[in-house]
């Protein structure tokens, strides 16, 4: 009511409205602990119709590649980095599509002949195809009206410039912010300009990004990633918190070849309660953001997603193994001294893959110096 999500009329003939529901979500610290309890009405946005209902869907966020740089460039120029949360961040975008839903439960209001009345949406309500979308347009629009321009090769990273040559640099992912800049006066500026706009939580110094816990020591100009927390809840998810860790990602010479096809009755039978598919995505996201060492693993594995049999997904666990020896391996950035900007290491196989005789590229090493 607050940000005028939506208006209560009469369902107009020949009109189908989309379904509502809520959705309650538990917020964990980087420890694990309870941070808050939050509670979202969503728009059951799986109904809308392409074309009629909506046009364009696609929202860009940030790369961990790069969130990565701005990270280690933090560290190793020693510059400020707080974080804040724009709250119901969805709720300001502008929605331009007529769109009708049904009014969430316990939210039943009638009209005066008795008839239900449903909900007009006015904003990009969270669950609407359309939501990311108009949620970044918005945020674009209020970031070029302070002062900030795009970087040309990250849709989401934004880049303020004073007359001085002072920057502020503004990093992005849907609804998490983060300010970096030379001073907290520059950065208290920028809390202040946006919260003219919108209305936000200040989190402080940065500590916390998409599952990644940060640490910072500013007597050494270094930070540290870390990703310990997701691990923890990933072997649990997988009944694996007890298992014995195991040296390597993989096991030396091992080489997986694609079962027949189809499936044999009995590797359909045993790959039936399998949550292969999510393992390789929990483990994918893992490598990309802190965890380059198990980059091939998680990748030959992932060539097996539509055929996975019991070879795979022991695989799977010998990595799971892996991963729980090694939990507390982290990333650190900083200054080195070497005058380049970077140092990379890359390797390649020759024909690895039995099946197409292709080369695989190990994963490049980027180091900050």
């Amino acid at each position: 009511m607050e940000n005028g999500t939506w208006r209560l009329v009469e369902l107009p003939h020949g009109r189908t409205p989309v379904g509502s529901r809520w959705v309650f979500h538990i917020k964990r610290t980087a420890d694990g602990s309870i941070e808050r309890y939050k509670a979202r009405l969503v728009a059951q946005g799986f109904s809308q119709r392409p074309g009629w209902d909506y046009v364009e869907s696609f929202a860009p966020t940030i790369r961990l590649s790069v969130a990565r740089a701005l990270f280690a460039l933090v560290a190793a120029d020693d510059l400020e980095c707080d974080s804040i949360d724009i709250t119901t961040a969805f709720l300001n975008g502008d929605l331009e599509e007529e769109i009708y839903m049904k009014p969430p439960e316990g939210y039943e209001q009638y009209s005066r002949d008795g008839h239900l009345l449903y909900c007009l949406l006015l904003k990009a309500l969270y669950g609407l195809k359309q939501g990311g979308r108009q949620w970044y347009l918005k945020l674009s629009e209020v970031m070029k009206e302070i002062g900030f321009r795009k970087v040309r090769s990250e849709p989401c990273v934004y880049l303020w410039e004073d007359s001085t040559g002072g920057k502020v640099i503004v990093p992005t992912y849907v609804d998490d912010c983060h300010i970096i800049g030379k001073t907290k006066e520059g950065i208290q500026h920028i809390k202040a300009e946006l919260q003219r706009h919108f209305k936000l939580r200040d989190l402080g110094p940065t500590s916390w990004f998409l599952g990644v816990d940060i640490k910072r020591n500013r007597s050494t100009h270094t930070i540290t990633l870390s990703q310990r927390q997701y691990i923890v809840d990933m072997l649990r998810d997988f009944g694996m918190e007890d298992c014995t860790p195991v040296k390597t990602p993989m096991v030396p010479g091992l080489r997986l070849e694609k079962p027949g096809s189809p499936l044999s009755a009995e590797e359909v039978e045993f790959m039936k309660d399998k949550p292969y598919l999510r393992a390789i995505g929990k483990l994918t996201w893992l490598a990309n953001g802190t965890r380059p060492d198990i980059a091939y693993a998680a990748g030959v594995l992932a060539r097996f997603n539509n055929c996975a049999g019991k070879a795979q997904w022991t695989a799977v666990k010998h990595l799971l193994r892996y991963i729980k020896g090694t939990m507390d391996y982290k990333l650190q950035y900083g200054p080195h001294p070497h005058p380049t900007a970077f140092t990379s290491f890359s390797d390649t196989d020759y024909a690895g893959d039995a099946d197409s005789a292709k080369s695989t590229m190990a994963p490049e090493w980027l180091l900050l110096t």
